[in-house]
């Protein structure tokens, strides 16, 4: 299936399909599922990381923003925000 496809993550298993026939709710899942974990897994590591405690965050966001796959443009804007938010 498409999940196999594409692979295995915390997220991002979104139709492949035109960016332009992507309805807002489409988007916005494919936000909810890439982006909104990163922010608050992150949030929630600071307090620890500010204090001194050990440990990094390291943060996947492949190629697609740079080299967007046909089909697969929300997925590539959600991963774009990935990059910024890093």
């Amino acid at each position: 299936g498409e999940a196999t496809r594409r692979g295995v993550s915390a997220g991002g298993f979104g139709p492949l399909k035109p960016l332009e026939t992507f309805t807002w709710e489409e988007i916005d899942a494919e936000w909810q599922a890439v982006v909104r974990p990163v922010v608050l897994v992150t949030r929630a590591a600071l307090p620890h990381l500010r204090s001194g405690g050990p440990g990094k965050i390291v943060n996947l966001a492949a190629t697609l923003p740079q080299r967007p796959a046909r089909g697969e443009g929300a997925h590539a804007m959600a991963k774009g925000a990935v990059l910024a938010y890093t």
